[in-house]
């Protein structure tokens, strides 16, 4: 498998069999638009293709109505396993799903997520013009090569602000998605205010894909340890906007095994909406550190038991 680019693999067993997660679009609209976004990276001239455009689009308009038909009761997961090669294409679909969620949660209109839509799908474009061997570097960067990184903004923007076809606000994001609600960003130093609600809904949600994904430089990190890493630089986000996000995305996804504050261990297997937060956890090991037999699993719901605390997920 490693061989073949790939780092991990998604496997169900006896303990999780049963659990069934529902994605926050399809898998016909998710193989398009990683599709759609391949190809418009690969031909750049296609973005002055009205037609093309169009269907990218369209597209977005799908993506919308399915995200909006399905987000009461979802999963946020990302289930495709990304290799080096197809990283760039299935991240920028990810980070327009999650970013359609957030968006919606904080009150934008329906033609307001279809342009954040075409705006996440093509916000690394830039990233092309870069060599293979710096995006996938495996290691650190030097001072020269993440100076070279931190041109990607500025080269994206100017192939989609080539096209007369996209809405301004879909291309700032590829411009601003790197700025900081602090003013430490780049590629401009943009803060608060200066930056366009589109992007501060696509810093966040760009950083937690990088982090929950395998890259050439680090394996991917759990949800729990991305989001206790986006906690600790929270100072770089709009508050509100980083607050819906903690909202939709859980720290411990059904599927994770954690340790309880009781020293029992479980799965989580079930969400309780719209606290997220605050799952069921199906127990596997009890307190004196007993394997259970399948027929003596039993459930305990943190949203029941406010002195049950998860302690930490088992990675």
């Amino acid at each position: 498998m490693k061989e073949l680019g790939y780092s991990s693999i998604y496997i169900t067993d006896e303990f999780t069999e049963d659990i069934e997660t529902t994605e926050l679009i399809g898998p016909a609209i998710r193989q398009q638009a990683n599709f759609m976004v391949f190809e418009m990276c690969q031909r750049q001239d296609l973005l002055k293709d009205n037609k093309k455009v169009e269907n990218l689009r369209q597209l977005a308009r799908d993506m919308v109505v399915e995200i909006l038909y399905r987000c009461k009761d979802v999963t946020i997961d990302f289930p495709e396993i990304k290799t080096f090669e197809n990283y760039l294409y299935l991240h920028s679909v990810n980070v327009a799903v999650l970013g359609v969620l957030i968006g919606f949660k904080l009150g934008l209109k329906d033609k307001m997520l279809e342009d954040f839509a075409v705006g996440a799908l093509l916000h690394d474009i830039g990233k092309l013009e870069l060599p293979q061997e710096v995006l996938n570097k495996n290691g650190p960067l030097t001072d020269k090569e993440f100076d070279l990184v931190k041109k990607h903004p500025r080269n994206g923007f100017n192939l989609l602000v080539s096209s007369s076809f996209i809405a301004p606000r879909s291309y700032t994001i590829a411009l601003q998605h790197h700025e900081s609600y602090d003013g430490v960003g780049y590629p401009s130093g943009r803060k608060a205010g200066e930056i366009h609600i589109f992007s501060r809904i696509a810093s966040i949600v760009d950083i937690f894909d990088a982090l929950t994904s395998d890259r050439p430089y680090k394996p991917r990190w759990s949800f729990h340890k991305s989001i206790s890493y986006l906690q600790s630089i929270k100072n770089r986000f709009d508050t509100e906007v980083f607050g819906n996000f903690l909202n939709v995305v859980p720290t411990f996804p059904v599927g994770t095994e954690v340790k309880l504050s009781t020293g029992e261990i479980g799965i989580v297997f079930a969400y309780n909406f719209p606290n997220i937060q605050e799952p069921q956890i199906r127990i596997l090991k009890d307190n004196k550190g007993r394997n259970l037999p399948k027929e003596e699993f039993y459930e305990v719901n943190i949203a029941e038991n406010p002195a049950l605390i998860i302690e930490y997920a088992l990675d």
